[in-house]
């Protein structure tokens, strides 16, 4: 608890400085309260303070030239420090102030388990509260906002990616699929003689289920941590996709994925020594040479339709055949709570021997909005195929991505 206080004092300092610059109030903490009511507070802040000691449902609308907070779980909303310039009705209980007198939003839900919703027309940014008890805040609207969820334990909170939650919200709903994460250190070698294989993976929303599918079979239900065994001599992929928990059935678009290939006899150690092969004796056809994929580039810029053109070359007199994924170097802030290496995308891809081919890989809109705010990235570009013998090959080179805003 002492490591998220301090975890949400730090932020409450470095929103301030972005609240100032989006033009909405610096941020304050539950304790500096306004009086209980409603009512238009100096600076153009229409405060809400709802009652203690009952389930408190609080919604916001906009119309008409007003901003309207509606409260089903109170008998009367009363005037906090008249102003002279809001209405208040009952059944249900309401209070309306003037938006061309409203610059910001302050709701304060008490001690109960309450909820908190936005309507989506709103355009100000609000600083939401649940206080105590197990509280359910609704803030996906057109303007960011501030959303604390108190000191509930099973509190959920559905966002936007133009808000600031803090750490204190249990479960939460940012609107997006959740992004799929396979441990690096679970999982078998990129060949190996072990016929079994563990993976242990995660979302970036808690809460999560996941499905899972190997050889290209079809989803099923998976746990955090699920092993396959008996698996047969040869290549096998691994895909693991995380659903979100709030019930809109929000799938990763973007399995994570990892291949490997079983061998039952390893192959022998290559000497270092011995010298250059015979010459093939007459009738004896010489082994065929390799191909390779080689990435070309060193800086690529995105698209504003999300398309990322990377340059492959088949090097040799084999056909090329595989997978290209792009995904950030190293972890970057991805969500407010934690930083993560990002999978940006992937494309499945064909090349004829000694041709050079432009694979165009899709970025989610999601992601694309991540690129459009760091505006430079690394990124590793990513390259999985076979070999002649089936044995899975990775080849990696890091690129510059460039998007513009």
């Amino acid at each position: 608890m002492e490591a998220a206080s301090g975890w949400s004092a730090k932020r409450f300092g470095l929103l301030a400085i972005v609240a100032l610059a989006l033009g909405m109030a610096a941020p304050m903490s539950a304790a500096a309260a306004y009086p209980s009511g409603a009512d238009l507070q100096p600076g153009g802040v229409f405060s809400y303070v709802a009652g203690p000691g009952q389930a408190n449902n609080v919604t916001l609308t906009s119309g008409d030239g007003v901003y309207t907070i509606t409260d089903t779980g109170a008998s009367t909303i009363a005037p906090a420090t008249p102003s002279g310039l809001c209405t208040y009705a009952t059944e249900p209980a309401s209070a309306t102030c003037p938006a061309t007198s409203t610059n910001a939003i302050w709701i304060n839900a008490s001690d109960g388990s309450d909820s908190i919703m936005l309507d989506p027309s709103i355009e100000i940014g609000a600083k939401l509260f649940g206080g105590g008890g197990d509280d359910q805040i609704t803030s996906r609207d057109s303007a960011p906002d501030q959303v604390t969820c108190g000191g509930g334990s099973s509190d959920a909170a559905i966002a936007d990616a133009l808000d600031f939650l803090f750490s204190d919200c249990e479960a939460i709903d940012d609107g997006a699929p959740p992004e799929t994460t396979i441990d690096p250190a679970s999982g078998p070698p990129a060949v190996t003689t072990d016929t079994s294989a563990r993976f242990s993976f995660s979302s970036s929303e808690s809460g999560s289920t996941f499905e899972c599918s190997v050889d290209g079979g079809d989803f099923a239900s998976c746990t955090p941590s699920t092993t396959y065994t008996d698996l047969q001599e040869g290549p096998h992929s691994f895909q693991v996709r995380a659903i979100d928990h709030s019930g809109h059935g929000l799938t990763d678009q973007t399995p994570a994925e990892r291949a490997w290939t079983v061998v039952t006899t390893p192959p022998p150690p290559v000497s270092i020594d011995a010298g250059p092969p015979p010459a093939s004796s007459a009738g004896t056809q010489p082994r065929p040479a390799e191909s390779l994929v080689l990435i070309a580039g060193r800086a690529v810029k995105v698209s504003r339709r999300g398309l990322v053109s990377v340059a492959l070359n088949c090097s040799g007199t084999r056909d090329c055949a595989g997978t290209v994924v792009l995904s950030t170097s190293k972890p970057v802030r991805y969500s407010a709570k934690r930083k993560k290496i990002v999978r940006l995308g992937s494309r499945k891809f064909e090349i004829g021997a000694g041709r050079t081919k432009r694979v165009r890989v899709r970025i989610s809109h999601r992601k694309m909005r991540l690129l459009r705010r760091l505006r430079r990235v690394n990124a590793d570009v990513i390259v999985r195929d076979r070999d002649r013998a089936g044995r899975a090959r990775v080849g990696t080179r890091t690129i510059v991505l460039k998007a513009s805003r």
